[in-house]
């Protein structure tokens, strides 16, 4: 398979308050277990509305401020009001919402509840995001750098959000922003925070940027490494390791290749050490030595890209963090993290069948009738993805695990059938998007990246 691959980084302007959409995150462990009918009248002739409460039981983790969207797959039920806020919903604890929803239901057709289709989330209060995590600067410079805090409405109540900063060591880098230190809202909104960053001592600080609701106490945090180099220190800029590949299957050695690139003046180091860090940023081990003499996978000996090979392997799935470090015989620089997905599917993407291609409604595409290409939204578990496929249909075939990239494949089907799988992923809250594997005479055209 030749995959084409396209990101496209983004510059965002914006004014320092907006409207803004819902964070939210998908869940996949919810599902309705009883209807409660509330009420109901007559709209026609041979229709009636029904307005019903919904018992609901999460099947996963503990999850807060749920909501969920009903649709309906028979031309019998139109959903006529489809939002439902469920709230708190514990691991495993039936719930009866005191939202409710509303169907208009052809009375000349039996009712089938299973005709009804969940989508629930877990709204996000409070997020944060800032301009970079990995910075820079000699000392008497200045960086300009910008944090974007969204607040999604929980209710119609007024909630303060407080902004707030904490430099650790505390000297050594001057702080300055346009951000109060209290915002209210009773609605949706975005506020964006201008700031600079100034060094004034030589050496290595993080920054840890925190937004607070303070009326719920829901939280979130950033930490930006900041390093203030001296002026008769040399420049550098040492990049987060790359890995390949991208990740490693559960319970399965893998070989995967570390590299990291030094960009300094003069006086390259030897080595660079490679580390395993917690998702809390504290270390777990040396994993070892990354060279630059051109052995061991290192192309070109002295042109400052490291590399080695490490045998891994993982008893647990999610991510596993690493950093890379040096040390310029007076202190340790350290990069940002970067993180090998541990997933128990293929982590490679499987060779496309030429014998399965078949028409398109496109005359000069055909298209591969035994798998489809799926991509999850960012921060998709694996045993959510794994979750999405059984209940829509399909196997995990091959993946792109950094980029929640999946294969999904199957039994040779119908271009209708293609497509109507497609449709039945692209319903789902946890998927970014859904598309045929598509093949031309010139280059086989099967993965593309939307939106980014």
């Amino acid at each position: 398979m030749n995959n084409i691959i396209q990101k496209i980084g983004i510059v965002l302007a914006a004014l320092v308050l907006f409207a803004s959409s819902s964070y939210a995150e998908p869940i996949s462990t919810v599902e309705t277990t009883s209807l409660e009918l509330v009420s109901k009248s007559r709209s026609s002739r041979t229709t009636l509305d029904y307005t019903y409460r919904a018992t609901f039981i999460n099947n996963g983790s503990d999850a807060n401020y749920v909501t969920g969207v009903v649709s309906s797959t028979s031309s019998a039920i139109q959903v006529i009001e489809n939002s439902v806020a469920i709230g708190t919903l514990a691991e495993g604890i039936p719930t009866t919402s005191n939202d409710t929803f509303t169907l208009r239901i052809d009375r000349r057709t039996p009712f089938n509840s299973d005709a009804l289709v969940w989508v629930f989330d877990a709204i996000d209060p409070i997020s944060l995001d800032v301009g970079s995590t990995d910075i820079i600067i000699n000392e008497g410079d200045s960086i300009n750098q910008s944090y974007t805090v969204s607040y999604s409405a929980i209710d119609a109540t007024n909630k303060t959000v407080e902004f707030s900063q904490q430099l650790t060591p505390i000297n050594g880098v001057q702080i300055t922003t346009t951000a109060p230190s209290l915002w209210s809202s009773s609605s949706t909104q975005d506020w964006i925070v201008n700031g600079t960053l100034s060094g004034t001592i030589a050496g290595q600080y993080t920054l840890t940027t925190t937004a607070v609701v303070i009326e719920t106490g829901d939280a979130a945090s950033v930490d930006t490494l900041i390093t203030v180099l001296s002026a008769d220190q040399p420049s550098y800029s040492l990049h987060a390791p790359l890995m390949a590949p991208s990740g490693i299957q559960l319970n399965q050695a893998t070989e995967v290749f570390f590299s990291a690139q030094l960009d300094m003046e003069n006086g390259l180091p030897a080595h660079l050490t490679l580390e395993e860090i917690d998702s809390d940023g504290n270390p777990i081990q040396i994993i070892g030595l990354l060279s630059d003499d051109g052995l061991d996978g290192d192309i070109n000996a002295n042109d400052g890209m490291y590399g080695a090979t490490f045998l891994l392997t993982s008893n647990t799935e999610g991510n596993k963090y690493y950093r890379v470090s040096f040390f310029d015989g007076s202190q340790t620089f350290y990069t940002t993290l970067s993180n090998l997905a541990v997933v128990d599917f293929p982590t490679s993407t499987a060779v496309s069948n030429d014998d399965m291609l078949i028409e398109s409604n496109d005359p000069l595409v055909k298209v591969y009738a035994d798998h489809i290409i799926v991509s999850f939204k960012e921060n998709i578990s694996p045993q959510d993805i794994r979750n999405v496929v059984q209940e829509v249909g399909g196997t995990i075939v091959g993946s792109i695990p950094d980029l929640n990239i999946i294969q999904v494949g199957f039994k040779q089907k119908l271009y209708s059938e293609l497509q109507a799988l497609i449709d039945s992923y692209s319903l789902r809250s946890e998927v970014e998007f859904a598309e045929m594997s598509t093949h031309t005479d010139e280059v086989l055209y099967t993965l593309t990246i939307k939106g980014h």
